[in-house]
């Protein structure tokens, strides 16, 4: 890590790292592998340990990797300008603070002191469960009661004539006031709406108590050895979310290293481990080349899962995961959807993955899957000293990768351009560090006390556990929620295949009111559970930021705003055409009846007429035979009902426009 001029003093590390801290301060490295730090050294101290000062609460250099130092302005190379020690250290230098640095060390050397990891996995509930009376989330809530979980639902309490309906257990004080309000209205009630119109309804499975896991570690010799932990399982909750969106979490832990100091746990196990536990399904097999649908080593998975109701009790459920690989081949080959694991399968009961689409159609309960085989976890990692890790299990801690033999786990100049974008450094002073990578959250930092007080231990664990969690909870329900309406409209737009030209697609009634209920639930989202901020706090304000960005949940939000907008403006456009269509055809068949009865009209003036005629004529001529003279009055009035029916005839032909022979329409309708 550092070049060693012996005797005399130390290059430049060839690691890059930065402590924040440009007091002049001159630095041996012992055969230890600690930087002792002082300010007044002389030529006796040359090649032998220095005793470290206390260390300064004001000024920690944890994990800062980028340590710069010059020489006469210039930076110093791993091989030249070796510096002496000396009572008069060059001002340019900028190095550690006053204190005891431990060097890196391997991950499967540095021993973890506490650890704790939340699983977060996303699901979409599919199906309708029977209780019209009561509301989806409800019924959904019945459902899961019966294959073993159990409400912790706000409790009922009566006061001054009213009902009050109080925060659910479990989330204290300090959390719950976190929260913007209309964030703790989604999330705890307002403790006047009755418990089966909440947003979300909180259940947990109380039988798990412990479990225990069998996973590959891949040793720096590239040895394989089979590694079980025992941890307890703190909790297995599920969150019902409106609109159908279902949070699985298992928060799993180790006792502290004080606990149980005869089993310790390294870095390099926790690394292989939380990268191997959260997965759901297999994402390839070892041996398939040799084996094919035989093969049953699956790859990045862990080798057996055993749940336990309590400490050497027999196992809830032993599963081997090392099935063949044809048993989740065949699941997949039906309907491409993802299978599931039997150890995560266990929770849900009669509640089994999506296989098909035709589960939907036929109403049956199910949840599907709209992650990769990975869960999103959270994880909270105590070390001794946070300078020990290396840059590149800082890497593999943010990105939840396993343990590896490399500097980094992929190519340092790719890390080092996007490196500020997954960490958060406020409090790095404390020796604590905030990893993001969307699908991982990340804390780590120092055990140690000072003066009886532990950050890490003693604030940020009960953080981690409950305001880290819960801003974690509300970015994969945002996530998940528009990804199911995402799914929505695209199974909607399945509905016209088939129906020809656009026309007749856009007038497809099904399609219409599938859109439509999408839009009237999405609208519902975005009023009551879109949260673009959701604390005064600013570190909550950062880390929701944070979060927001990793898992591009604004770019998502749009995307599905976007498609919903302009299939409502395309329905919108068409019903109007629509409209104008039904219009004219009404203006046609009106023209064609005002026709008729113009025609109609003039023929029956014109017969009249002629029956007046023959009439009047009969009976003028019969007059005059018989009185022996003409008798003009008759004919007079025969006269004046032609004019009268030639005028009538006239007015409809000036009021009614004839139809366009090319067009079938009439002139007013065709503009």
């Amino acid at each position: 890590m550092v070049g060693i001029d012996e005797g005399t003093g130390i290059r430049a590390p060839s690691m890059p790292m930065d402590f924040g801290c440009t007091e002049p301060l001159a630095v041996a490295v012992t055969r230890r592998g600690w930087v002792g730090c002082s300010t007044a050294l002389d030529d006796s101290n040359r090649g032998s340990r220095v005793d470290p000062p206390a260390r300064d609460k004001r000024c920690h250099c944890w994990g800062r990797f980028a340590w710069r130092r010059t020489w006469n302005g210039s930076k110093t190379s791993s091989s030249t300008n070796p510096m002496a020690l000396s009572s008069t250290p060059p001002a340019a230098w900028s190095l550690p603070p006053v204190g005891a640095i431990e060097m890196p060390q391997p991950s499967f050397e540095l021993p973890v002191k506490m650890y704790r990891n939340i699983l977060i996995w996303p699901l979409l509930l599919r199906g309708n469960p029977a209780g019209d009376e009561l509301p989806l989330l409800a019924r959904w809530s019945d459902v899961f009661r019966k294959v073993g979980w159990v409400p912790n639902d706000s409790s009922k309490l009566e006061r001054d004539g009213r009902t009050i309906w109080r925060v659910p257990a479990g989330n204290p004080y300090e959390e719950v006031v976190y929260f913007h309000p209309f964030v703790r209205d989604f999330l705890y009630g307002d403790g006047k709406t009755d418990p089966n119109d909440h947003a979300i309804h909180h259940l947990r499975h109380p039988t798990a108590a412990t479990v225990k896991v069998t996973f590959t570690s891949f040793r720096f010799s590239q040895r394989e050895e089979d590694v079980t932990l025992r941890l307890t399982v703190d909790r297995v909750d599920l969150y019902l979310c409106k609109p159908n969106v279902a949070l699985f979490v298992v928060e799993v832990s180790r006792p502290t290293h004080d606990a149980a100091p005869d089993r310790p746990v390294t870095l390099g196990q926790i690394l292989d481990f939380q990268d191997q536990f959260r997965r759901i399904y297999p994402p390839f097999w070892y041996d398939t080349k040799d084996n094919g649908d035989r093969a049953t080593q699956p790859g990045l998975c862990v080798k057996a899962v055993d749940w336990f109701a309590e400490r050497g009790a027999e196992p809830l459920l032993a599963h081997d995961c090392t099935a063949p690989a044809a048993t989740f081949k065949e699941f997949t080959a039906d309907g491409a959807e993802p299978p599931v694991f039997a150890h995560w399968r266990y929770f849900f009961g009669t509640v089994r993955p999506l296989r098909t689409r035709h589960d939907i159609d036929a109403g049956t309960l199910c949840y599907q899957q709209i992650m990769d085989e990975r869960i999103p976890a959270l994880s909270f990692v105590g070390v001794d000293d946070t300078s020990q890790i290396t840059p590149g299990d800082y890497d593999r801690l943010t990105f939840f990768d396993a343990a590896g033999t490399d500097d980094f786990p992929y190519d340092s100049g790719f890390l080092g351009n996007t490196r500020d974008r997954f960490t958060y450094d406020r409090f790095a002073h404390y020796g604590t560090r905030y990893l993001f990578s969307g699908y991982g959250f990340s804390v780590v930092g120092n055990v140690g006390k000072v003066d009886g007080y532990s950050f890490f231990r003693d604030v940020l664990e009960n953080h981690f556990r409950h305001h880290y969690f819960k801003l974690g909870l509300l970015a994969h329900y945002l996530r998940a929620s528009l990804l199911g309406f995402a799914d929505e409209l695209s199974e909607a737009t399945k509905a016209l295949r088939g129906q020809g030209d656009a026309q007749a697609e856009m007038a497809n009634t099904q399609f219409r009111k599938q859109v439509e209920e999408i839009q009237n639930r999405f609208l519902k989202f975005r009023s009551r559970s879109w949260f673009p901020e959701v604390s005064n706090q600013q570190q909550g304000g950062e880390l929701h930021q944070k979060w927001f960005a990793q898992l591009n949940i604004d770019t998502l939000f749009r995307q599905v705003d976007e498609t919903s907008d302009q299939l409502h403006a395309i329905l919108a456009e068409s019903e109007s055409r629509q409209l104008s269509r039904s219009q004219a055809k009404l203006a046609d068949e009106q023209h064609k009846l005002a026709l008729v009865a113009y025609y109609g009209l003039g023929l029956s003036i014109v017969g009249s007429a002629m029956s007046a005629v023959f009439g009047w004529a009969a009976l003028f001529v019969g007059d005059a035979k018989a009185d022996g003279a003409l008798n003009w009055a008759p004919l007079l009035w025969l006269m004046l009902g032609v004019l009268v029916g030639f005028g009538g005839w006239l007015w409809l032909k000036r009021r009614v426009p004839p139809l366009n022979a090319k067009t079938g329409s009439t002139p007013a309708n065709s503009q």
